[in-house]
C-alpha cells in the first residue's frame, strides 16, 4: 500500500459521504456543517459512541511571517473545531446515556 492509498475518497467508495471535510468554524460548512454531519451519522448508525477532537494546524514560519489570516485559520480549526465537534455530538451522547469524547 503506497503513501495515502485508501485515504482519498476516490480510493474508498462512499468515504466522502462520511468524511466531507467539515470541522472548525473556518472550514467549509463550519459549525453548520458539523451539525449536519453529526445528524447524518446519527441517522445512519444510531449515534456516536466515541469521538476524538484531534484536528489541529499551525502556521509554518515566524510570527513576523504570519498574517492575521494565518492566526484566524489556526484559531478556527484548533479551538473552534473542538467546540463545534463537542456541541454537535454531546447532546445525543447525553440523551442516549452513552458515549465518550
Amino acid at each position: 500500500m503506497g503513501p495515502g492509498r485508501g485515504r482519498h475518497p476516490r480510493q474508498l467508495p462512499g468515504a466522502d459521504r462520511w468524511c466531507p471535510g467539515v470541522g472548525g468554524c473556518g472550514r467549509p460548512g463550519g459549525s453548520r456543517g458539523v451539525l449536519e454531519h453529526a445528524a447524518l451519522v446519527r441517522n445512519e448508525f444510531g449515534g456516536v459512541d466515541l469521538a476524538f477532537c484531534v484536528a489541529g494546524v499551525i502556521h509554518a514560519g515566524t510570527v513576523l511571517d504570519s498574517g492575521l489570516a494565518d492566526f484566524e485559520h489556526v484559531m478556527n480549526v484548533n479551538p473552534c473545531g473542538t467546540v463545534n465537534t463537542v456541541k454537535a455530538l454531546l447532546p445525543s451522547m447525553i440523551s442516549s446515556g452513552r458515549g465518550t469524547l
